[in-house]
């Protein structure tokens, strides 16, 4: 669209889900009304494919209820324009998302960083944020607190020890 982007098309939400697959975009850019599957089950499949990864959909159509907004919203949309498409504004909301895809880019390594030095780490070790949520830790601290490392993470340190003695150190 002259926007200075690389794109991939397909004609049909069955065709849309198998580029993902194999194309794996950065962004998409998905029409509500399609042959086949719409474009909300598109999405709602292509989360499926994405897993934990974060693949932002910008809803494009010429159906403007809010009923049909919500269900986009819904089904894993993060925007939604309204044809006729202003190339101004799709450029202005591509460049916002890139700009989120890097800062959560940036999140990712910081985490996977966090994982390579507390992993190894024979003590229990524990990453978190100015205000007590755990970003990381290790087997040593989920034994010492008797939860697995998954299930700690964005938990709060302070909501752990509620109503319990505080555990010591071995």
């Amino acid at each position: 669209a002259g926007l200075g982007f690389e794109s991939i098309t397909a004609t049909n939400g069955h065709e849309a889900i198998e580029k993902v697959r194999s194309h794996k975009p950065d962004i998409l850019i998905v029409d509500v009304v399609m042959p086949g599957i719409d474009g909300f089950e598109a999405t709602s499949r292509i989360r499926d494919l994405a897993g934990d990864a974060w693949v932002p959909v910008i809803y494009l159509t010429a159906m403007q209820q809010r009923a049909s907004v919500l269900a986009g919203l819904a089904a894993g949309g993060h925007d939604y324009l309204m044809k006729p498409i202003d190339l101004e504004v799709l450029e202005l909301k591509l460049h916002a998302i890139i700009n989120a895809l890097e800062v959560n880019n940036r999140l990712m390594a910081a985490e996977a960083l966090l994982n390579m030095v507390f992993d190894p780490c024979e003590n229990a070790a524990v990453g978190f944020t100015g205000d007590g949520v755990i970003l990381a830790c290790n087997e040593g601290a989920g034994h010492l607190l008797g939860r697995d490392c998954q299930s700690l993470r964005g938990q709060r340190v302070a909501a752990l020890f509620t109503g319990k003695d505080v555990p010591r150190t071995r």
